[in-house]
């Protein structure tokens, strides 16, 4: 659908299996026809952050990469861009 869009926020929350399918969603995602209509989204400042961007950008590459769903550099940049 034109007008899709896929909100990823919350997730680091969770535990391995709700990462996995979190990763697993995400890999489809830019595998397919979304991967031009991928967003970040955050509450912060209306929360506070459970974890600093550092440390957020190191879970998406190396808790991805443990559970079988890398992130090239390439889709990093799409995320946040």
């Amino acid at each position: 659908h034109a007008n899709f869009h896929l909100d990823i926020d919350d997730w680091q929350r969770i535990d391995d299996a709700g990462k996995a399918r979190t990763f697993a969603f995400l890999r489809r995602a830019f595998d397919g026809p979304a991967a031009g209509r991928i967003m970040f989204g955050t509450d912060f400042p209306v929360f506070t952050r459970p974890v600093s961007t550092a440390d957020y950008v190191a879970s998406l590459v190396n808790d991805g990469a443990r559970l079988g769903f890398p992130l090239s550099d390439r889709e990093l940049a799409m995320l946040f861009s």
